[in-house]
């Protein structure tokens, strides 16, 4: 969706893929809460660096997640 987001570390697989600043933004326990807030305020006050990070994250997303051969092959090895 070409939007940024704002994930926990240690949550589902979100380490490997969100790059803190780059495709995303990464809060950390047990300081969550205060990240979030500052997170939110960074989004809110610079839309344009959260917008290429929201791109950004659609590009990982897609190179990662597409069917390729390499996301294929790592399939059908599980299979």
């Amino acid at each position: 969706m070409r939007k940024p987001v704002i994930v926990c570390s240690g949550v589902g697989d979100f380490d490997q893929y969100i790059i803190n600043g780059t495709n995303g933004y990464v809060v950390n326990p047990p300081h969550e809460a205060e990240e979030f807030e500052k997170y939110i305020r960074f989004v809110y006050n610079n839309q344009e660096a959260a917008r290429q990070a929201g791109n950004e994250l659609r590009e990982s997303v897609l190179s990662i997640f597409s069917p390729n051969k390499a996301t294929m092959d790592l399939y059908l090895a599980k299979i």
